[in-house]
């Protein structure tokens, strides 16, 4: 800090409580000797995590001390994004492609979102136009690259969209109006995963 630093500024704020209130000062440093701790209490903080940041640590550390009308939000938050999570991706694939892939990991998602969105739009034209064999590539080509991704929901609503492609025809107004409602529901698929690809980053 410019002026103070983490054990004076502590120091300071305990200065000025007054009796019946209390800040939960939590300390995070590299230095994490005996030593460093003593100092961190002796200076009034109320507890300590060492760097760098390990995400499950810094969890436990906010469930452990977020006041009581607060947890529930952040408990129904995590556990709504955790739910997402699990319904749309398999996350095993994407830590795969991550380590394998850790230089061109975010340029790669960038190129799968925008092609993703480029082939959404081409479906729909196609579910508009009658394009059987545009519709069933489109959709084989999407269920393939999503794949990669773990992006298990998308892919099987793909690989759906691409078997019953096949009834899709220019002269069959009904056949246009379904494949139209299955590219809607994907679209909302690939939101749901986008979502769920960006808590993941």
């Amino acid at each position: 800090m410019p002026v103070l630093d983490g054990l004076d500024a502590t120091r300071l704020l305990r200065s000025n409580e007054a009796t019946d209130q209390h800040l939960t000062v939590i300390a995070m440093t590299a230095n994490i000797s005996d030593a460093d701790r003593e100092m961190c209490f002796a200076a009034g903080m109320d507890d300590f995590l060492p760097k760098p940041i390990a995400i499950e640590s810094l969890k436990d550390m906010l469930s452990r001390w977020l006041g009581p009308n607060e947890p529930a939000i952040q408990s129904e938050m995590t556990a709504e994004q955790a739910n997402l999570i699990e319904k749309v991706l398999d996350r095993r694939v994407l830590s795969e492609l991550r380590e394998l892939m850790p230089d061109s990991f975010e340029q790669m998602l960038k190129t799968f979102y925008c092609d993703t969105e480029q082939g959404l739009r081409g479906l729909r034209e196609a579910a508009q136009r009658g394009y059987r064999e545009v519709l069933i590539r489109t959709a084989h080509s999407l269920k393939g690259s999503s794949g990669n991704f773990g992006a298990i929901r998308f892919a099987q609503l793909c690989a759906s969209l691409q078997q019953n492609g096949a009834g899709l025809s220019a002269s069959d107004e009904f056949s246009q109006l379904e494949a139209l409602s299955q590219v809607d529901t994907l679209d909302q698929a690939y939101q749901q995963l986008k979502r769920a690809l960006e808590a993941e980053r």
